[in-house]
């Protein structure tokens, strides 16, 4: 299956169209080249997959998106979310630091990801044969993020208000914020 949902500048159109169609209240999917033919399922853990065939190109775009943003964080605790969304990228028990961008170069695709008010959302851009590096990725670092220490306190785009006392402690890749 090819999905596409495009990249750079048609993100932008694509969020812009949907939130537009949901703001109105009318029904443009029907006329909408973004929208239209997109099949939606949601499998039994309540996870929402929506996708899209476009048989004419070769590549495919993945995205995980979070409904969760910079709407979430308390007043003076403002960052929280994109430093969280920079702490995904610092690896899993199965993928180390870097590994994620080298197995998506080695495989001639680009990722990178982005926080907006009320949404976080991760891509993967592929050759339409190997869709599944990126989920398998995805899948991984949805519920395994080691959140090591050490790189809570590099990341250079920390919250604006959260203390170095904050320390991130994991088990098994499940991490728990705990004020020292």
């Amino acid at each position: 299956m090819n999905t596409t949902l495009g990249t750079g500048f048609d993100k932008a159109i694509m969020t812009t169209l949907i939130a537009t169609a949901d703001a109105s209240g009318t029904n443009t999917q029907a006329k909408s080249f973004i929208t239209r033919d997109v099949q939606k399922t949601v499998l039994a853990n309540g996870l929402t997959v929506l996708t899209k065939e476009v048989h004419d190109k070769a590549v495919v775009a993945t995205m995980v998106w979070y409904r969760v943003g910079s709407r979430n964080e308390e007043l003076g605790q403002t960052g929280k979310s994109h430093f969280l969304e920079h702490m995904l990228f610092k690896g899993t028990d199965r993928y180390k630091k870097g590994e994620v961008d080298l197995i998506t170069h080695l495989n001639g695709g680009s990722n990178n990801a982005f926080t907006w008010l009320d949404f976080t959302a991760y891509y993967f851009n592929f050759a339409s044969d190997r869709w599944d590096v990126a989920l398998d990725i995805e899948a991984d670092r949805m519920v395994n993020c080691t959140f090591e220490p050490e790189e809570f306190e590099a990341e250079p785009v920390r919250p604006a208000r959260l203390p170095l006392r904050h320390a991130l402690r994991g088990r098994r890749g499940r991490a728990q914020v705990v004020r020292a």
